[in-house]
């Protein structure tokens, strides 16, 4: 059984606890400023801001798509959190808000851990696992939050410590207390697995450690000689089961389809440990410094990474002569439970082969799991300092004192100042948001310098490097004008600065995309429902209509289509003819053997002499559509002929490699 070594007992409140927690809090705050500067910096944030503004009706749509389509019920939760996340992280109060609640889920993490360990002797515990993991942190790229899926490792989390430390402080809580409590770390273990994960290794931990040292203040039984707390256990137990009842069942409902469910990455064992050992690291500061440029490092960075190591390292000293130490043996057994429960958590991930490849083969191993795991640094550090201490005896003690301070402070120091490196280029890489919101709102521009920016056919004035990440279906040119036009109906601009209440119009690209809000109104009769990728024709005739405005498309001698043609079992040929205004202006063909592929074909339509101001017609008849019953073809009961992806309004006419059509003088 473990035992644990009586520490120097803590005195009332002392001027050196109220430095203590003073220097703490300013470490915090000049981290968290170098944290505030990243915000929507994966593919996804995108695309969960994406779903924000078409409604909350659409976010619960896709909620619930995703939730099916990948068999895990946290979903209908963790979409919509998602989704408010990437929202309020585009401000700065909104960021603030989102580091406070980061760093409090550190902060809870460790006096719950301490507490589990030293009682009432908890706070020079708690306060060291808090300065081990700021000195620790690296500020990173990938899916690391608190800078990607701001809140999804926040809120959840901070539920189920809050749930965890009511329980702990609060053992003869009355059931409603206790059932609320139960619920709330229920509902929220529920959210994502990592939740799950992290909620069941606190209740390990806790359970482990009353093995050792049993509280008196709660009912105790022996079993299998080892001290439990029955009702606890219990309590614990259901909570699991219900919730693996409901997961598992809404999983045998809806399968998953997700790749990242799939374990087959088992079978490699050496893949699957050496990834878990690469996620845990991943979230260290260790894990990022041998790609480190430090010459980079400003004079001021520089500066105060001097003024981090000098508090760091002071508060280490402080701490280190009054903990609570445990006994060899006692740190031993933490090490090695705390080492199988960060290890467990790193697990599930590591099993799949998607991310073994990620990690081991594009070497890019941070993911959510190193979030969730890494708290347990704290743990371990605590549990070395205490081996030390016991190893090197009292006449040593100091020296190892000093030498853990100043080793601490040294790398709190390090890490702010390769931190300063990649929050200087996340600064950079998040400017294209402030540069759309300046857009919208007008703000330095005139009317006449919006509609030049939003004639520029690759936008580049906005987001040139493609700095912000999209999924490779997302449409970067409709995601940005969207997104202004979001901005513009939101409030965000400030009152008198919005120059035009109308919504923003690309006047020379229009996507066909479910996202686009302006395809609609171009397409007319002869379409199917806009799906993510564009839109399908149906029937034997389609319509588009096609507004040019004086002043604007003055220059415009041609329409570009990007096409995708149907074929299949009933459908190997295609023969499109194209009429302006009812005039057959030229004709297209296309073939399965030449044309496959989503995006096979671009066709250009030269336009006469316009009229100006006038909406043009532009028809397309098609000589086959895809027969519904034809067999070996899908269940679609549409007659397809050919899917749309954009048009475009072009100054000069150019053709296009592979295409073959006949025009018609």
């Amino acid at each position: 059984m473990l035992s644990r070594q009586n520490g120097r007992a803590w005195l009332p409140l002392t001027a050196w606890k109220v430095w203590l927690v003073c220097g703490l809090g300013l470490l915090v705050a000049l981290q968290a400023l170098q944290f505030r500067f990243g915000y929507r910096l994966t593919a996804d944030d995108a695309m969960f801001l994406q779903f924000l503004w078409h409604g909350w009706d659409r976010v619960w749509v896709e909620a619930e798509a995703v939730a099916k389509f990948s068999g895990r019920i946290g979903h209908y939760v963790m979409t919509p959190l998602n989704a408010l996340g990437a929202w309020v992280s585009g401000f700065t109060s909104g960021r603030l808000l989102i580091l406070i609640s980061y760093y409090s889920v550190l902060v809870l993490f460790a006096h719950y851990l301490a507490r589990l360990t030293s009682g009432n002797r908890a706070f020079s515990v708690s306060a060291f696992i808090v300065l081990v993991l700021l000195a620790l942190h690296p500020l990173a790229y990938e899916h690391m939050p608190p800078n990607a899926y701001p809140l999804q490792n926040t809120l959840p989390f901070l539920v189920v410590l809050a749930a965890r430390l009511a329980l702990m402080r609060w053992p003869s809580m009355h059931w409603l207390g206790q059932l609320i409590a139960c619920g709330s770390m229920a509902v929220a273990m529920l959210v994502s697995e990592f939740v799950f994960l992290f909620a069941t290794a606190l209740m390990a931990a806790d359970h482990l450690a009353n093995m050792a040292w049993p509280r008196k203040s709660e009912l105790q039984a022996r079993f299998l000689r080892l001290q439990v707390r029955t009702g606890k256990l219990v309590s614990d137990a259901l909570v699991v089961a219900v919730v693996l009842a409901v997961y598992v069942g809404f999983r045998l409902q809806y399968p998953s389809s997700y790749e990242g469910n799939d374990p087959s990455g088992l079978a490699n064992t050496s893949r699957f440990f050496a990834t878990a050992m690469w996620h845990l690291s991943a979230g260290t500061v260790f894990h990022r410094l041998p790609g480190v440029d430090f010459s980079r490092v400003t004079a001021d960075a520089w500066l105060v990474s001097g003024l981090v190591a000098l508090i760091t390292t002071l508060c280490a000293w402080g701490l280190l002569r009054r903990m609570p130490v445990l006994s060899a043996k006692a740190a031993i057994t933490m090490m090695v439970c705390i080492g199988v429960l960060m290890f467990y958590i790193a697990a599930p991930l590591a099993a799949t082969a998607r991310q073994q490849e990620w990690c081991l083969d594009l070497q890019v191993c941070g993911y959510l799991d190193s979030r969730v795991a890494f708290p347990g640094f704290g743990v371990l550090a605590y549990a070395l300092v205490c081996l030390l201490v016991v190893w090197f005896k009292d006449r040593w003690r100091l020296v190892v004192f000093a030498i853990l301070a100043l080793s601490l402070g040294l790398v709190g120091g390090v890490n702010y100042a390769a931190n300063s490196l990649i929050a200087n280029d996340m600064r950079a890489r998040v400017a294209p948001w402030a540069k759309a919101e300046g857009v919208a709102c007008s703000v330095g521009y005139s009317e006449d310098t919006i509609d030049r920016w939003l004639s520029q056919v690759q936008m580049s004035s906005l987001d040139p490097h493609r700095f912000v990440a999209m999924h490779s279906d997302m449409n970067s040119r409709v995601f940005w004008l969207e997104y202004m036009n979001f901005l513009r109906r939101s409030g965000v601009c400030p009152a008198g600065q919005q120059e035009r209440s109308e919504p923003l119009v690309d006047a020379f690209h229009t996507s066909f995309s479910s996202w686009s809000a302006q395809g609609a109104g171009v397409l007319g009769a002869g379409w199917s429902s806009p799906e993510i990728w564009g839109v399908w024709s149906e029937g034997n005739r389609s319509e588009l209509n096609v507004l040019l405005q004086p002043g604007v498309h003055d220059n415009v001698d041609a329409l570009r289509l990007q096409l995708r043609p149907y074929f299949g079992p009933s459908l190997q040929q295609q023969r499109i003819t194209v009429l302006l205004d009812g005039e057959e202006v030229a004709i297209w063909r296309y073939s399965a053997e030449r044309h496959s592929g989503n995006d096979c074909c671009e066709a250009t339509v030269p336009l006469p002499q316009l009229v100006l101001d006038a909406p043009l017609r532009l028809t397309l008849e098609y000589e086959a559509v895809r027969k519904p019953g034809y067999p070996g073809e899908s269940q679609d009961v549409r007659e397809l002929a050919v899917g749309l992806r954009s048009l475009d309004l072009i100054e000069h006419v150019s053709e296009p490699e592979g295409e073959e059509r006949e025009r018609v003088e």
